[in-house]
Parts: structure tokens; C-alpha cells; sequence
């Protein structure tokens, strides 16, 4: 399976919003909890994940959004930035770390900040 940035954000905005977006429900259940535990190993939701030895497909237990999975939304929250990170991100393929460094250079030009 694949990390797919689109699912991990529309996980973590289920999660903030108390209801899974429209857009969840394209994805199967296996994508979904493989990505749900993803976002956990990465900080940016606060769960349990099990792996069942018959199966590879984790199952996960969601908790909360961390910290850090609050600040990614918030830093994805404009289209146009989130628009422009998912294009990069598909495109070229890309870290985690600097997936998180292109947005936090997006939202400093969207505010005018120094770099």
C-alpha cells in the first residue's frame, strides 16, 4: 500500500470535525486504516494500531488529533496552498519533512513573513 497525502489530510479533517468529508468514502477500508496508521507513526494523530498476524492490514484506534496533526490542517486550511502541496507532492514525491517545509513556506508567503 501506499501513503497517500490527500487520505491522511481528509483522516485528520474527520477527526477535527467530528464527520468524515464526502471525499472519504471514495477509499476502501484497508487504504483508510493503512494511512490512519501512518498518521499515528507520524505524530499527527494519537491512536493504537495492532497488526493482526493473518492479515496486513492494521487496525487502528483513534484517539485525537496531536499537536502537530492540528497544525497541519491549519497550515493546509487555504486551497490554494493545499492545492499547490498535493500537485508537489504527487508530481515529484517527496519526504515528509519536506512536504511539511514546502507548506510552512507557503502559508509564510501567503502571510507575508520572512523566511
Amino acid at each position: 500500500m501506499k501513503r497517500d497525502i490527500e487520505l491522511i489530510r481528509l483522516i485528520l479533517l474527520r477527526e477535527e470535525q467530528g464527520t468524515p468529508p464526502a471525499e472519504l468514502a471514495s477509499y476502501g477500508n484497508a487504504l483508510v486504516a493503512y494511512n490512519s496508521a501512518l498518521a499515528i507513526d507520524a505524530g499527527l494523530l494519537r491512536g493504537l494500531v495492532v497488526y493482526d498476524a493473518a492479515s496486513n492490514i492494521p487496525m487502528v484506534t483513534i484517539r485525537s488529533l496531536t499537536w502537530a496533526g492540528h497544525d497541519f490542517l491549519d497550515s493546509t486550511r487555504d486551497s490554494r496552498i493545499w492545492s499547490k502541496t498535493r500537485a508537489r507532492a504527487v508530481a515529484l514525491g517527496t519526504s515528509w519533512a519536506l512536504l511539511i517545509e514546502f507548506i510552512n513556506h507557503q502559508a509564510r508567503r501567503r502571510l507575508s513573513l520572512p523566511r
